[in-house]
């Protein structure tokens, strides 16, 4: 159940130029986060209301006592939480949202989690749940350059090794993530794809799993003005049993995690 928090910054660190990972105490509800959910971010400071609107961001590592998000600096809102320092007081309301499912795995299970660029945090908190419930996750991760890759060093303290495409082959495969993917389809089976990222990444994610049969769950980025449902700006098309033509939903309360191949990606 999501609450609001006024949480003591425990770390906040440059892990990548414009990455930054800040870490919180991880209490009360945020205990029971799931992978794909988010925390809303009051990025302001002092008595200042600027920037006004909270800023959304995936959850990226869990420990017993901490948590973590990992965001890129893009405007002005995270220009300013970037200033913050351990010690001081962070404002958030979490978890929120609908995370991944994947309870349902039977140990040994194979999947793939697709990740591009700051869609990458969410799977890595979904990966660490996959390995304690017995999965078996394939990590493929794209970036522009090496120099904004992020999380693989965790990955690999996990025992696991990402395969990594870059836009400009800095790092890994030149190319895009998705072909990778690609490459990987036509090897043996895979039991489900997860994937966060880029609109474009995710449309192809979810045209390559339908191809292959595989089912496939989409972590959506939309703007959310609000975060908690009320505003409806964060909306896209989603088809379901009622309304096989689709209906609007709300990336923020339905989401952001869908089924890939019920997106209506052509209006999303």
């Amino acid at each position: 159940m999501a609450e609001r928090y006024r949480l003591e910054i425990l770390d906040h660190r440059e892990v990548a130029p414009g990455h930054w990972e800040m870490l919180l105490p991880r209490v009360g509800g945020l205990r029971d986060a799931e992978p794909g959910q988010f925390v809303s971010v009051l990025c302001r400071t002092g008595e200042s209301w600027d920037p006004l609107l909270r800023r959304p961001f995936s959850i990226y590592r869990a420990e017993e006592d901490a948590f973590s998000f990992l965001y890129r600096v893009a405007g002005r809102g995270t220009r300013q939480l970037s200033r913050a320092r351990a010690g001081e007081t962070l404002d958030l309301v979490g978890p929120l949202g609908r995370g991944f499912w994947y309870r349902d795995l039977v140990p040994g299970s194979r999947v793939a989690l697709v990740g591009g660029g700051v869609g990458v945090p969410p799977l890595f908190f979904l990966s660490q749940r996959l390995l304690e419930a017995g999965a078996v996750p394939e990590i493929y991760a794209g970036f522009a350059s090496a120099r904004q890759a992020v999380a693989l060093d965790r990955w690999q303290r996990l025992g696991l090794a990402p395969q990594v495409a870059t836009d400009d082959g800095t790092l890994g495969y030149r190319g895009v993530v998705t072909e990778l993917l690609e490459r990987r389809l036509a090897g043996e089976g895979l039991q489900r794809i997860y994937a966060c990222g880029p609109r474009p990444m995710l449309r192809e994610v979810a045209r390559l799993a339908g191809a292959w049969g595989i089912p496939c769950q989409v972590a959506m980025e939309e703007w959310m003005a609000c975060g908690a449902g009320v505003c409806l700006s964060c909306v896209i098309k989603v088809e379901d049993d009622a309304s096989p033509g689709g209906r609007w939903m709300r990336v923020c309360r339905e989401g952001p995690v869908f089924d890939g191949a019920k997106v209506v990606w052509n209006r999303a």
